[in-house]
């Protein structure tokens, strides 16, 4: 895996010939990885705020028979209409809950991204003294 990272980097920055400054900002722009946690990061956002929505209205209908006789029958209806109710400390429970999730996947993208940057820059260090070595070594056979 290595191996192949480095190569990628040095045909990135042998073809582009860019500085490992604009290599690290492009790469920061267009990771996947980096954009698949951001996207993650927005799943969470809007499944906080599925959270912290309010249930829609039920509506019941119902036609029954009666009969407690067994000689005459009864028709009856019955509509009834019911919304759950959020008293405020579940709901403030609720938001509590969708910021600790906000907050938790926010410090995991920043741990994850600084994960990247670290990996990416110990494998550009290897490159870098891998290439002082054939230097060297092409020197000392020259």
């Amino acid at each position: 895996m290595k191996k192949i990272i480095m190569i990628f980097l040095t045909l990135s920055l042998s073809l582009f010939g860019m500085s490992y400054a604009k290599f690290k900002k492009h790469i920061e722009e267009n990771s996947k990885v980096l954009k698949s946690q951001q996207l993650s990061l927005e799943t969470n956002r809007q499944e906080n705020n599925m959270l912290l929505r309010t249930q829609n209205p039920t509506l019941d209908l119902v036609a029954a028979r009666y009969n407690p006789d067994f000689t005459d029958s009864e028709y009856g209806y019955e509509i009834s209409a019911s919304q759950a109710i959020r008293t405020g400390n579940y709901l403030e429970g609720l938001q509590d809950k969708a910021n600790a999730s906000n907050l938790l996947q926010q410090a995991y993208i920043l741990e994850g991204k600084a994960g990247y940057i670290k990996m990416l820059e110990m494998l550009y260090t290897d490159y870098v003294h891998q290439a002082k070595l054939l230097s060297l070594i092409k020197q000392e056979y020259a």
